[in-house]
C-alpha cells in the first residue's frame, strides 16, 4: 500500500509530511515525557508473553505433527495465561 500512496504524492510533500509527523511526536513525547525503563519492560513484557505462551499453543495448532496438543486443557490453558498477560500489560501501559 505504502508504494502507491507514496507515488500519488511528490518527494517534497512526503519529505515535508514526514517532517512534521516527527516534529509532532517529539513534541508529544516530550510534554507526556514517558520512562524508557517502563517502556522497555512493557515492550519486553508483551515479546516474552508471546513468545513463551501464546507460540507455543499457535504452534500446535498449526503444525500437523503436534496437532494432538492443540486441544489440551494445559494447552488452552497457557493460552489464556499468555492472553491474560498480554491484556495486563497493555493494561498496565495504557492506565499506568
Amino acid at each position: 500500500m505504502a508504494p502507491n500512496v507514496a507515488a500519488r504524492f511528490s518527494t517534497s510533500t512526503l519529505r515535508l509530511a514526514v517532517n512534521i509527523f516527527v516534529f509532532v511526536t517529539a513534541v508529544l513525547v516530550a510534554v507526556v515525557n514517558p520512562s524508557i525503563l517502563d517502556m522497555i519492560s512493557v515492550v519486553g513484557g508483551i515479546f516474552v508473553a508471546f513468545l513463551v505462551y501464546i507460540t507455543p499453543a499457535l504452534l500446535f495448532a498449526k503444525t500437523t505433527a503436534l496437532k494432538h496438543y492443540a486441544r489440551r486443557p494445559d494447552t488452552i490453558f497457557v493460552l489464556v495465561v499468555g492472553l491474560v498477560i498480554m491484556g495486563v500489560t497493555v493494561w498496565d501501559m495504557i492506565a499506568g
